[in-house]
């Protein structure tokens, strides 16, 4: 063990030597650093590795890097980067990488921390590399795919790397609400930023125009609603497109909901209900806004035609009704024309035909 951290020391003398030439550590200092790495090497070279002293050994090269770093902006010295500044970067990555095949199944933390000192160092393809690692290492944890997608698009601005890092986390987690939201803001996001600069989706070429009508998205949103199988995650990615402000997209994915459900009651409940969210910049008045909900009722109604789906509406005006008492009037108008529809289509009970005929 002796002789192994004695050879690993003597590979880094050229270093410490240069730092000390040029006046970035003095003799007192270079010294300290000697034996500091003694100490941690001796750790290191252990049979049973402990995963804190690898951390503090991370934590105090980094601290030397800063240091380096700090008295070269003092003393105007911005040669031999490579040569030093380089050696300290490439021992804390690979006392990273030791950490990390040792520690790395049970810690996400430490492949975070180390993802943020490579994008310190600018160093992409080895970030990719580790990344890569990081989901390989934490496959079945849903957050270390969003938080790759995430990197990606951050570090590498490319949304075909991230959709693909999605795409593979999908394949662990086929029913993750978490990674089909991430999955359909970032395509929503990337549609938005093209509808802005539309000359960016040049470089799709034979893809761009479905790309512009948002044709993406809207496979996103029916892959997500069909395997995650639940309603209220199919209203919050309506949700999410209502409040997107890309022209015409709630619109489409609102059809193509009711093309593939129109015949559950849960699609135009949801949609029913979100006619009372605000839209962005919208200017319309209460009174239009229930307009619209009063339309999107009997749309439902003429398209279900069952007592269930009526019963469900009667419902969500009691409550409306209850909650929101400026719209009881608006309620007790719509209550009845829901009651005449349901009698025109003979599924009223007897009760509900008391109501109407109390109406009437």
């Amino acid at each position: 063990m002796a002789e192994r951290v004695q050879a690993d020391l003597e590979l880094m003398l050229t270093e410490l030597e240069q730092m000390q030439r040029v006046g970035l550590l003095s003799p007192e200092e270079t010294k300290l650093v000697i034996k500091k790495r003694k100490k941690y090497e001796y750790k290191l070279q252990k049979q049973s590795k402990v995963k804190e002293d690898i951390l503090c050994y991370i934590q105090y090269e980094s601290g030397l890097l800063d240091l380096i770093e700090m008295r070269r902006d003092k003393i105007g010295y911005l040669h031999k980067k490579n040569e030093i500044d380089g050696s300290i970067a490439k021992r804390i990555n690979q006392l990273f990488r030791i950490a990390e095949h040792r520690f790395g199944q049970m810690d996400a933390k430490l492949w975070i921390t180390h993802l943020a000192f490579l994008k310190r160092m600018d160093w992409k393809a080895e970030a990719g590399k580790i990344l890569e690692r990081f989901t390989q290492a934490l496959c079945h944890k849903e957050e270390v795919w969003i938080f790759a997608a995430r990197f990606q698009m951050e570090n590498q601005n490319s949304i075909n790397i991230a959709r693909t890092t999605l795409l593979k986390g999908l394949r662990f987690h086929k029913d993750s609400i978490q990674i089909y939201r991430e999955y359909f803001m970032l395509e929503m996001d990337f549609l938005k930023k093209l509808t802005e600069k539309p000359e960016l989706a040049e470089e799709f070429e034979d893809g761009k125009t479905e790309i512009l009508e948002g044709k993406i998205v809207h496979t996103v949103f029916l892959e997500a609603i069909e395997n995650v199988n639940e309603p209220i995650f199919a209203a919050e990615l309506l949700g999410l497109a209502l409040k997107s402000g890309i022209p015409k997209l709630f619109d489409n994915l609102k059809t193509a909901l009711l093309e593939k459900y129109g015949d559950q009651s849960w699609s135009w409940l949801i949609l029913i209900n979100l006619e009372l969210y605000p839209k962005p910049n919208e200017d319309r008045t209460t009174s239009q806004k229930m307009s619209n909900f009063s339309t999107e009722v009997q749309k439902g109604l003429d398209s279900m035609k069952t007592q269930d789906f009526l019963a469900e509406i009667l419902k969500l005006l009691q409550e409306i009704s209850e909650n929101h008492t400026h719209l009881q009037n608006f309620c007790e108008e719509t209550v009845f024309q829901v009651l005449k529809t349901g009698k025109n289509l003979d599924i009223l009970t007897e009760e509900q035909n008391q109501v109407l005929g109390n109406f009437e």
